[in-house]
């Protein structure tokens, strides 16, 4: 899951069992990506999660491109 690297940290240290840094990730990406063992985790926090993802990549593109992106998918 993308984050940003506070963030990430944050969510390892809360949930130290169930994540940690993104394994699948070269270790420039590793602060940004976390890899989430989804038993018995908490299905908001999942979600709120999930938005936060959304979010950081949403604002990682041009504004012209975010407003792309928005409009389709309001539509």
């Amino acid at each position: 899951m993308k984050c940003t690297a506070d963030t990430a940290q944050f969510y390892r240290m809360v949930y130290p069992d169930k994540i940690m840094e993104g394994y699948h990730c070269s270790k420039v990406q590793k602060p940004y990506w976390n890899t989430i063992y989804l038993d018995d985790f908490p299905e908001k926090e999942l979600y709120n999660m999930i938005d936060f993802a959304y979010d950081t990549v949403l604002h990682g593109f041009s504004k012209k491109v975010q407003k792309q992106i928005l409009e389709e998918a309001g539509k």
